[in-house]
């Protein structure tokens, strides 16, 4: 008898500390890596903690809710913030169609520490809200971005069209659209030990850039990831020129790397590198 009260005493220690470890009175929860949170207000995906406001998500982190709407918390020293990677030397700012750019120094280049967020017919916003154009910038067909003709008969989203060597597109001036070789030249500074033949598709920069340099701090949800895709000038000629290149940034996987031939209809967003 006096095992079986011990072995039933010992059950109930162990529950009520399952318990205690799980949750609180107020709901809260232990869920790395987001740490302990109220799960009756906020959840926890990628990472990131996220809470509701008027029924649109936003991130703990650097926004908050007031009286239903969202606001960004972070204050332009933190946009584009970067580790000892990149000195506050080398950042700077820059005002373009009224928004202020952060902008951060990799290796010889200059980059936008943010997506373009510049209002042109034809952009569009994540989900189609306002709001989210502050958050994740605007997207852009290809045509659209390097302000080349959209309509007939010489439509550059299906035929080939003449770019610069550095295309400013929408870009504000003194910047430029980058080609492919500046995103590989922006790899291979950024993770050396991906300088092989395949170092657009086998390399580490994708994490390096999002978690030491600040360069990706935005993505946004598409097919169960957060991702950024970036345009570059590079074009694909199949009979019509219908295609380019794109850089892709995710959380789940740790490469920048290179998607060719998409459809130049295609919606994206764009980072501009200094002349």
């Amino acid at each position: 008898m006096k095992i079986i009260i011990w072995s039933l005493a010992s059950l109930s220690l162990t529950i009520l500390f399952m318990l205690s470890c799980s949750s609180d009175d107020n709901g809260s929860s232990s869920n790395e890596p987001c740490g302990s949170y109220n799960t009756s207000l906020y959840r926890c995906e990628m990472g990131e903690l996220i809470g509701k406001c008027k029924g649109e998500d936003y991130y703990i982190a650097y926004e908050q809710c007031n009286n239903g709407v969202i606001v960004n918390t972070r204050s332009s020293d933190d946009k584009g913030n970067s580790s000892s990677s990149s000195s506050d030397s080398d950042k700077d700012s820059f005002v373009y169609g009224g928004q202020t750019y952060k902008t951060i120094k990799i290796g010889s280049q200059i980059w936008m520490a943010e997506n373009l967020n510049y209002g042109i017919s034809g952009s569009e916003c994540y989900d189609n809200s306002e709001g989210s154009c502050d958050r994740y910038g605007r997207f852009y067909d290809w045509a659209t971005a390097m302000v080349l003709p959209t309509t007939s008969p010489n439509y550059c989203n299906n035929y080939e069209c003449v770019v610069s060597a550095k295309h400013q597109g929408i870009c504000p001036d003194g910047w430029h659209i980058p080609t492919e070789g500046e995103w590989v030249t922006l790899i291979k500074y950024v993770d050396p030990a991906s300088a092989t033949s395949q170092v657009s598709t086998n390399n580490n920069a994708g994490k390096k850039l999002r978690e030491e340099f600040g360069f990706a701090t935005q993505l946004y949800y598409n097919e169960g990831d957060r991702r950024n895709f970036y345009w570059t000038t590079t074009q694909y000629i199949s009979g019509t020129g219908e295609s380019a290149g794109r850089y892709t940034i995710s959380y789940s996987d740790s490469r920048l790397y290179y998607n060719s031939k998409v459809a130049k209809r295609t919606k994206n967003n764009i980072r501009c590198v200094k002349n």
